[in-house]
């Protein structure tokens, strides 16, 4: 496409080109108006480890109690909001009657 704008057959090429002397020889480049921000990345054989824990290694280890503080709380509070319904009640065989269960009983 750079040949046929420098022939005159195109007004303008858009697309990701490399800007190369060569080409610059040829036509007029603009400057830069998005940086995509493309990146190789590579896997570096000199930090792999034979830890088994080795997959939580790119996140800090408060990122992981956060997440683990997160999920208890939510926990505690779906248990909260449900346990006046069903779920959390078991029919007492002496009574017939439904009772709540521990919080320990609705987990098991």
């Amino acid at each position: 496409s750079i040949e046929l704008v420098s022939n005159g057959t195109y007004d303008v090429a858009l697309g990701a080109f490399t800007i190369t002397s060569a080409r610059s020889a040829q036509v007029r480049f603009l400057h830069q108006f998005y940086g995509g921000g493309q990146r190789i990345l590579t896997f570096d054989p000199n930090i792999a480890s034979s830890d088994s824990w080795f997959f939580l290694a790119p996140f800090a280890n408060p990122l992981w109690y956060t997440w683990g503080i997160a999920i208890v709380v939510v926990a505690h509070l779906l248990w909260i909001m449900e346990w006046d319904t069903p779920t959390f009640k078991e029919r007492d065989d002496a009574t017939g009657s439904l009772k709540r269960m521990s919080y320990q009983g609705a987990l098991l």
